[in-house]
């Protein structure tokens, strides 16, 4: 007899009888079957693995037992390396090794007990250290085409070097204060170490080398740093950081309705509102329209970030031309932006001025530019002399028209003016210049300063010349009413005259007593304005009452009436 599992422990009494086939004789006999533990048997746990540090690795341990009744397996490690674990139940084995752990080689056991016997596999964990390299081409460009109309645009993150199966975590931080940047307390973010914090701010990740296309949604200069990550928490070094990017058009300023707020494109409307504002200056002024003031750029170019100078003028206007209609590939522009200087384009500028003006006249001055090369913005500052006369106003040429053209006042004397598409072709005016003369002579009009820029805004040499005219006689001999006229303090007389020749212009009283002497003597033809004072020709000033003044040239006499208030 062999017990059975099932027959252990137990007691068991019976007999064995012998017969002759006539008696039986029977012998007792009382056996006792002891239990015996069986140990359990373990399954499940492989002799030896290798596993990549920080990676999770796991198997699932089995073990069963013969013994009846039926015992309760418990599983359990015996000098495992730490941070491994078991399910003392399901016998699940987890372990992610740390940074520290790899490279090492680490044999322990899995035990399964019954709670009488255990039994022990061994088993041999190699963990290999994993070096993922940084990625140290990260390039980020805004993208040129396929935007939508809110106001920034995507920015095209790029590298090569990472494995298909790898992810790529992108991380962004702005240089902030937009749109004053460094002028309102921004600055460059430092390059960050792992893991990045603040300012910098996780911006998505891609697989492999797919790329990707980032939308800050706010304008700003954004800064661009990578990580690679590799299998389970196995991670690169930051990837180098980028130079830093706009994700919007300079220039971009309205979108048809609100002033400030862009629809990523530069268009009439936003020339426009930058022409409302051109040549204010100072902090004060220009904050509340401070984003138009996006020149001269770190680099020069439409992509690089406005450095603020506090003034809506040439600099900007540039910056508009260049980013009107279409955007040019950023690549282009800022190898373009490089250089220092571009050759000369051939283009010319014509002052055409008076030398000789009359006392009073108004008259103008008119800026020929014969197109040539690369020319696609210029300033013209004029220079003239201030004893003589003053500048009043600007109007751009009518030629402007016809080259898409537009030209701008940053302060009296001073043309600039911007091609929207493309350099400038053929010759024409591009701005007439009007001035008061404020005494007889040579106002002395020359060109003070005049710069250049191409459609990368590269310096342009522009050749510049001086034409005399003759300032335009009037039709006709006249004298016009004073004005402001009745008068309390001070008026201005104004006459024309058709011809050179002698004037005599004075105030007469109602009794025709001549009682101030304005003007005498030789003038030139022209347009004339003298101002009065209320004040006859011994310094007293002229009781309330009726006047007239009278102007006697060219063998004729002109009378006008005069009244004089308390």
């Amino acid at each position: 007899w062999t017990p059975t599992e099932a027959q252990g422990p137990g007691t068991y009494s019976f007999a064995v009888r012998v017969t002759d086939g006539v008696a039986n004789t029977d012998a007792p006999i009382s056996v006792t079957v002891n239990e015996v533990n069986v140990a359990p048997v373990v399954t499940g746990v492989p002799a030896a693995v290798t596993i990549p540090e920080l990676v999770a690795y796991t198997f699932d341990a089995d073990a069963t037992d013969a013994d009846v009744p039926v015992q309760t397996l418990t599983f359990s490690l015996v000098g495992a390396p730490a941070g491994a674990a078991i399910d003392p139940g399901t016998g699940v084995f987890s372990w992610t090794p740390t940074e520290a752990q790899g490279p090492g080689v680490y044999a322990f056991a899995v035990r399964a007990g019954d709670g009488v016997t255990s039994t022990d596999a061994p088993i041999t964990i190699t963990v290999n250290e994993v070096s993922i390299a940084a990625i140290t081409n990260l390039a980020a460009a805004p993208r040129a085409s396929g935007n939508d109309a809110d106001g920034t645009i995507l920015v095209d993150l790029t590298w090569t070097g990472v494995a298909p199966t790898d992810s790529v975590i992108i991380y962004r931080a702005p240089f902030g204060a937009y749109p004053e940047y460094d002028d309102a307390g921004g600055s460059a973010p430092a390059a960050p170490s792992f893991p990045p914090g603040a300012p910098w701010q996780r911006a998505g990740a891609a697989l492999g080398t797919a790329g990707f296309a980032d939308d800050a949604g706010a304008r700003n200069y954004w800064y661009y740093v990578a990580v690679v990550r590799g299998a389970g928490d196995n991670y690169s070094g930051v990837s180098n950081r980028t130079s830093g990017t706009l994700n919007y058009r300079l220039g971009d300023v309205s979108n048809g309705v609100a002033p400030g707020t862009g629809n990523n494109t530069v268009g009439t409307e936003d020339i426009s509102t930058l022409g409302a504002h051109y040549g204010i200056t100072g902090a004060a002024n220009v904050a509340p329209v401070a984003y138009l003031d996006v020149g001269p750029t770190t680099d020069f170019s439409v992509y690089g970030r406005p450095t603020t100078d506090n003034a809506i003028d040439f600099e900007d206007l540039v910056m508009f031309a260049i980013n009107y209609g279409a955007p040019a590939a950023p690549q282009g522009i800022a190898a373009a932006a490089g250089t220092a200087r571009a050759e000369a384009g051939g283009a010319r500028l014509t002052l055409e001025a008076p030398d000789r003006v009359a006392a009073g006249a108004e008259f103008v001055v008119r800026l020929r530019l014969a197109g040539g090369g690369a020319l696609r913005a210029l300033s013209a500052a004029l220079a003239w002399d201030a004893a003589v006369a003053e500048p009043l106003a600007m109007e751009p040429g009518a030629w402007l028209a016809s080259q898409e053209a537009v030209a701008f006042a940053p302060k009296p004397g001073t043309v600039d003016a911007a091609r929207l598409a493309g350099a400038f072709e053929g010759e024409g005016e591009i701005a007439v210049v009007r001035f008061r003369a404020l005494a007889t002579g040579d106002p002395a009009l020359a060109f003070a300063a005049v710069r250049g820029r191409d459609g990368a805004n590269r310096g342009v040499e522009i050749t510049t010349g001086s034409r005399p005219v003759a300032a335009p006689a009037p039709a006709v001999t006249a004298l016009a009413l004073p004005a402001p006229n009745p008068v309390r303090h001070a008026t201005a007389i104004a006459f024309s005259l058709a011809q050179a020749g002698p004037v005599d212009l004075a105030v007469y009283s109602v009794t025709g007593r001549r009682v101030r002497t304005l003007a005498q003597g030789d003038h030139a033809a022209g347009e004339h304005r003298v101002a009065w004072d209320g004040r006859a020709d011994d310094g007293a000033r002229l009781a309330p009452g009726i006047y007239w003044t009278r102007l006697v040239a060219g063998g004729r006499s002109f009378v006008r009436k005069l009244t004089v208030l308390q």
